[in-house]
């Protein structure tokens, strides 16, 4: 098991244009977004903001197999309806592709979901089916990635899991062989829709070169 802490320098700029300044979303580490222990990572979206923040763990080296977990809570963040974000992505090293990333969703009926994404290696993007996340409250999530073995066996995965209920959604069978994964990064990965706004919060991070047994 590897784990890291996340005590990575973010940079986060304020951008003036003209004599208006643009909000930007933040982050930190303290004891507000602390599961276990005495700190946790928090991001704060502001409101209309574009920018994106992260901790990014470099630890895996081009694994076939990859395995992030980390403790969640949504807190008081606002996603408005239907509208996503990514929240952890495996990434492929010295490229901007996504072996395998997490996204939040919330829906004014169903309250949030989270589902993961993975490439084909053809460049289509395939989504798994939504799991359930309870609003403000700590739950373990886990992210999982199979690199497809080549040679005509299609065995690729993507699989999210609230661990905390059991709940899982994947995506398998697929060629994914042109992709491994070389780092991690949890927080606002991805420029967020801009309903959404708020804070909310990692802890106990944890990634492995193995699938869950």
């Amino acid at each position: 098991m590897k784990r890291f802490t996340m005590t990575l320098l973010i940079a986060v700029a304020v951008v003036a244009v003209g004599t208006t300044v643009q909000a930007q979303s933040t982050s930190a580490v303290n004891g507000n977004c602390a599961a276990e222990g005495s700190y946790g990572y928090e991001v704060t979206k502001a409101p209309g903001a574009t920018n994106t923040v992260w901790v990014e763990d470099d630890t895996p080296d081009n694994e076939s197999v990859y395995r992030m977990q980390f403790q969640f809570n949504t807190k008081d963040m606002q996603v408005g309806n239907a509208a996503k974000y990514i929240i952890g992505v495996a990434l492929q090293e010295g490229a901007g592709q996504r072996p395998a990333q997490m996204l939040i969703s919330y829906n004014n009926v169903n309250g949030f979901k989270v589902w993961c994404q993975s490439a084909h290696n053809n460049g289509v993007i395939y989504a798994s089916p939504k799991v359930d996340l309870a609003a403000n409250t700590w739950q373990t999530l886990m992210l999982e990635f199979r690199q497809s073995q080549g040679g005509g066996i299609d065995d690729g995965l993507c699989r999210i899991t609230n661990v905390s209920t059991g709940a899982t959604g994947a995506i398998e069978n697929f060629r994914n062989s042109n992709y491994a994964v070389g780092r991690a990064r949890i927080g606002l990965t991805g420029r967020a829709q801009v309903p959404v706004q708020g804070t909310h919060c990692w802890d106990d991070f944890a990634s492995f070169r193995t699938l869950a047994p």
